[in-house]
């Protein structure tokens, strides 16, 4: 009997506790268990509720990209978690007009590590753009650059900050100037400089400045030959279109060059002979003068760089509604 009334006791004991813990009497178990049920209901509500976050990062990049500028900037407001991804997910930027800012473009530039393209139409700080470019955007390889100007007081663009991006963007290797003007020879000779890496370029440029890159670059007698009496108009002061392509990327810009029947013609006829030699070639342009082709050597003392990627952001618990 007497054993009997200790089990009873020791029962009644335990009922007494769980009754505590339900009553929120025991605060230290009360949060264990809260915590408890917050993760089931998290884990739950992920099963049953899937949402972006929970795809895996590869795949959310690769639906990521099919956004627009505009689209993705919308949708970074949704949640910490996609604005973590923004220098991941940018590999194109344009800006164009007065829309933003100019600290507001200069910060978001701040954020893409990872850029290759951008696309700058009619602004007039253009000059403060390509100096942040030349800072944090060391990845980039296109840039395009339409009807700007370097300051609301400045109507020619800083060549400076144009040299600098060639000297610390080393995997630029297209690059279109159009409606905007700047001095200074550095620019191209740097660009003569660089071999079979420079695919494309279209700008504006004096004879000066023509000269310059036929200075810089390795061309056999016949080819320099043929580049300088491009140059005939003998005001230096002129500004005039400067076009030159390799030939691996004509496909690309049949409908820029559309224009010259004449390329067209001679591209079709010496293509197969071109591929044949094996041999790198390009069609120059400056003057309004027919496109001829050059050979084209490599330079040695091409810079070599990594690209720089940031750390993957860790996917967030939570997201908040705009």
């Amino acid at each position: 009997m007497g054993e009997e009334k200790v089990k009873n006791d020791d029962s009644k004991i335990e009922i007494r506790k769980s009754l505590r813990l339900l009553n929120g009497k025991s605060t230290s178990k009360r949060l264990c268990c809260q915590k408890i049920n917050n993760k089931l209901h998290n884990n739950i509500y992920k099963l049953f509720n899937p949402s972006l976050e929970s795809l895996p990062i590869e795949i959310l990049l690769e639906i990521l990209s099919y956004l627009s500028c505009q689209d993705f900037y919308s949708l970074r407001q949704v949640s910490e978690y996609f604005y973590r991804l923004e220098p991941l997910v940018w590999k194109v930027y344009q800006v164009e007009g007065s829309e933003r800012e100019t600290s507001e473009v200069v910060n978001q530039l701040k954020r893409l590590p990872l850029l290759k393209q951008i696309n700058i139409d009619a602004r007039s700080d253009c000059d403060d753009i390509l100096y942040q470019l030349s800072r944090t955007n060391k990845n980039l390889e296109i840039l395009n650059i339409k009807n700007c100007t370097g300051s609301t007081s400045q109507l020619y663009l800083r060549s400076c900050n144009l040299t600098r991006i060639l000297q610390q963007c080393c995997h630029l290797h297209t690059i279109n100037i159009i409606g905007s003007r700047f001095r200074g020879k550095k620019f191209f000779n740097l660009l003569g400089k660089m071999g079979v890496k420079l695919r494309a370029i279209i700008s504006q440029a004096t004879c000066t400045q023509f000269r310059a890159f036929i200075d810089a670059k390795k061309l056999n007698d016949n080819d320099r030959a043929s580049m300088t009496a491009m140059c005939k108009n003998d005001n230096k002061k002129t500004w005039s279109i400067f076009k030159y392509f390799m030939d691996e990327n004509m496909q690309s810009y049949k409908l820029q060059l559309q224009e010259s029947n004449y390329f067209f013609n001679y591209f079709q006829n010496n293509t197969r002979k071109v591929k044949q030699q094996n041999k790198c070639r390009a069609l120059v342009s400056y003057f309004l003068n027919d496109f001829i082709y050059i050979n084209v050597e490599a330079n040695e003392n091409n810079n070599k760089c990594d690209f720089i990627v940031p750390e993957l952001p860790p996917p967030s618990s939570t997201s908040t509604s705009p």
